[in-house]
């Protein structure tokens, strides 16, 4: 074991009754860890050690009270593995039923291929692909086909029928969930995604979509079509719409892939290039996104362009804290981290005025200006995380302003005859300042994040510090006004508070 930590744990197994679990697995550098609870998927194979009771480990005979086996990197995998090659041929053997009643060989057989087919779903959604369930019995779909037809549909296993119809009402779930999912869905869950969000989800729909017409042209599948045509089944125009739904949808998806392809090349542009020069690359941006709105048959809905602009949003508020760094930005040299805050802000502010411009002449990249689509949404909906990220570097900004202010405070000293008493307040100030603004730049949370409110709470209470400061100064400046008994005097202190 690498630390007396992992092989403590190992003991703690052994002599422990509590302690059922151990897992012994190798990292990437070849060196054996120990846990006491499954893990989370791993990159490699694991051995595992299960307590049948809660005893201690034999000496002798171990074994006697463990189950041992081998834990795959992909769980999932090797279940489906276990079902197939030994439950299903242990319980789905007729020769294991031939002391059972009818019935419970009949149920036996439905649970071990229900559960077959939910390892299966469950293996091609982690894969995303959704992979449609055969029906109980499907093994005989040829010759109860081949009866159907021959007897146009008069003959027929209702058994096997029915099995049929209830896959169908699975398969209609299945693909109307595929079907309702939608990329907005992120945003609900407050995740700030990327247009690569956007691209990977068109991208994996096609995949799955692709599959599933796969599936629904195989040939077991197109049999069982005929089976319920033929009987005049009542879900034979439920399987009708699931045809029909998934090729309108493979239709769009493949459409809007084709259309995403070149805005790809744009969004990786603004990731690769540095954001002090990335002005130049918004308005090419913006022209193809307009394209893609004109051009494309299912992608020019409001709900979906409003997905893609605030993803845009995103990827330049992500590439601003990149630039800006917030783990430092506080310890960096004040002047030159305040232009690039200035900077940030004129290129937010940027575009948006680039957006309501390419807004505004968005019919023209219509053949008929007249029956042109237009966005009708309010631009708050798309701006308005961007907003609450513009108001916070207005925020830092006017931080560093003011720190650059009180740091004037350094410097000065008083003469004449309250001299030292107001040089000695000032200082106090000053320090008093120094105790406030180290409080304010060592929050450990990101201070670039829009969304965190701790931000703003730290910040009204560094203002009314600030306040307080700013009338302790206002009153010895006073003074030292009513002091001053020369012009000279008089204009430095003017020099000083502005």
């Amino acid at each position: 074991m690498v630390t007396e930590e992992q092989g403590s744990k190992v003991y703690n197994f052994l002599d422990n009754p509590e302690c059922i679990v151990l897992i012994i697995f190798q990292n990437m550098a070849a060196q054996l860890f120990a846990m006491d609870s499954f893990p989370v998927p791993l990159k490699t194979k694991a051995i595992y050690f299960v307590k049948i009771a809660k005893v201690v480990v034999p000496k002798d005979n171990p074994s006697s009270v463990l189950i041992i086996g081998d834990m795959a990197s992909k769980p999932i995998e090797q279940l489906a593995t276990i079902v197939d090659d030994i439950f299903v041929p242990l319980l789905a053997n007729p020769e294991n039923h031939k002391n059972w009643a009818t019935v419970v060989s009949l149920d036996v057989k439905e649970h071990v291929h229900s559960l077959k087919s939910t390892v299966y779903q469950v293996k091609g959604q982690i894969n995303g692909q959704t992979i449609l369930p055969m029906p109980v019995g499907v093994e005989r779909l040829d010759s109860i086909e081949k009866i159907v037809k021959e007897s146009d549909g008069k003959i027929v296993d209702l058994h096997f029928k029915s099995a049929v119809e209830g896959v169908i009402i699975k398969w209609a779930t299945q693909i109307t969930e595929v079907l309702s999912a939608d990329s907005v869905s992120a945003f609900k869950s407050n995740q700030h995604l990327t247009p690569w969000a956007e691209v990977a989800f068109w991208n994996n729909r096609v995949h799955n979509l692709e599959y599933i017409f796969e599936q629904l042209r195989d040939q077991r599948i197109m049999k069982m079509t005929t089976i319920v045509q033929l009987t005049n089944s009542a879900y034979y125009p439920c399987l009708k719409n699931i045809y029909a739904n998934v090729i309108s949808a493979l239709e769009e998806a493949n459409d809007i892939v084709r259309y995403l392809k070149p805005l790809q090349k744009h969004f990786k542009l603004l990731e690769e290039t540095d954001f002090g020069d990335i002005a130049v690359c918004l308005s090419p941006l913006m022209h193809v996104v307009c394209l893609v709105w004109s051009n494309s048959r299912f992608y020019c809905s409001s709900g979906k362009i409003i997905v893609l602009l605030k993803q845009i949003c995103n990827l330049l508020i992500t590439q601003a804290v990149r630039y800006l760094d917030p783990t430092s930005i506080f310890q960096s040299d004040i002047h030159e981290t305040k232009l690039r805050v200035r900077h940030c802000i004129f290129i937010f502010e940027k575009f948006r005025n680039i957006f309501n411009d390419y807004r505004k002449k968005l019919p023209s990249y219509f053949e008929n200006e007249e029956t042109a689509l237009l966005w009708t949404f309010h631009p708050n909906i798309i701006f308005n995380r961007t907003d609450l990220f513009i108001r916070r570097l207005q925020i830092i900004e006017w931080f560093f302003d003011t720190v650059v202010e009180f740091t004037k405070l350094e410097r000065i000293e008083f003469s004449g005859l309250k001299g030292r008493i107001l040089s000695t307040r000032i200082t106090e100030i000053y320090s008093d300042f120094n105790e406030q603004f180290s409080l304010f730049s060592s929050k450990a949370y990101d201070v670039l994040e829009p969304e965190d409110e701790r931000f703003e709470v730290d910040y009204e209470q560094f203002k009314e510090s600030i306040k307080d400061l700013d009338h302790r100064l206002a009153f010895t400046l006073s003074q030292a006004f009513e002091d001053s008994h020369n012009l000279d005097s008089v204009f430095k202190l003017f020099r000083l508070s502005y």
